[in-house]
């Protein structure tokens, strides 16, 4: 962990977002008195490193400091990059880039759980009003029907782990 406190990072990060946000807007207005105080106009140690800390991540640009053989010198503003922008605010591509996401169109998805309600071992009459259920269901419901399937499948198997872990290892060695 670092020697820095996530929240605080992320309220610096944000802080300095809006100062930037509210420079620009001053910019196009030529009205300057919604601008708030600069985060990174603190001189201090602490600032200091909290930004080279966040440039060395690529968070903010990395122009904004120098290193000399004794110390850290600020030159400019930090200027958050796009990276930096999605993480102060907790996601956009950043969040997206590190998410898997599976499009599976909505006519496949109802094959698949008619096949599995089809193969099933339930009584017939119940088959059937299952199936015509599935039949009915617009786009959106085949999605939130299957969303909550995944998450009942999820909770399933954190309790047959065991069975899961040795169903997993042989895929997890190839």
């Amino acid at each position: 962990m670092s020697q820095f406190d996530m929240e605080e990072l992320k309220t610096f990060m944000r802080n300095l977002i809006r100062y930037e946000d509210a420079c620009l807007d001053a910019m196009e207005t030529l009205d300057d008195s919604k601008v708030p105080p600069n985060p990174a106009a603190d001189q201090s140690a602490h600032v200091t490193r909290m930004i080279q800390y966040l440039a060395d991540f690529g968070m903010l640009n990395a122009d904004c400091y120098i290193r000399t053989s004794s110390r850290i010198l600020r030159r400019g503003n930090p200027i958050p990059t796009a990276a930096g922008r999605d993480w102060a605010f907790g996601g956009g591509i950043t969040a997206d880039k590190n998410t898997v996401t599976l499009h599976i169109p909505a006519d496949d998805l109802k094959r698949i759980l008619k096949g599995a309600i089809t193969e099933s071992d339930l009584d017939d009459t119940k088959k059937k009003s299952l199936l015509d259920h599935i039949t009915a269901l617009s786009s959106k419901g085949v999605g939130t029907a299957t969303q909550e399937l995944v998450k009942q499948m999820v909770d399933h198997s954190t309790t047959h782990m065991p069975s899961l872990s040795e169903l997993l290892l042989p895929l997890l060695h190839r």
